[in-house]
């Protein structure tokens, strides 16, 4: 599997959104998870678009593609699964 480190674009949208030192260890060495196959019950996707709400407030980060870094900031930093 790639990891964020070893894909431009993931690298790019963390970098981009959240600065050169969100690119930690555990960041760059994690899989590339697609924000696109994100599925789930009501539930856990109305706790999921909450987060990607909170990472846009957060950052306000509107380069195209940025809801990927969201994504994987998420899931890495804040144990979001």
């Amino acid at each position: 599997h790639e990891t964020v480190g070893g894909s431009a674009f993931n690298s790019r949208w963390i970098r981009s959104c959240y600065g050169d030192n969100a690119l930690t260890k555990a960041i760059t060495a994690a899989p590339i998870v697609c924000s696109g196959t994100t599925a789930g019950t009501v539930g856990a996707l109305d706790a999921y678009i909450e987060v990607m709400l909170e990472q846009f407030d957060r950052t306000q980060c509107t380069l195209h593609g940025s809801d990927q870094g969201f994504h994987v900031y998420a899931i890495v930093c804040s144990g979001t699964t």
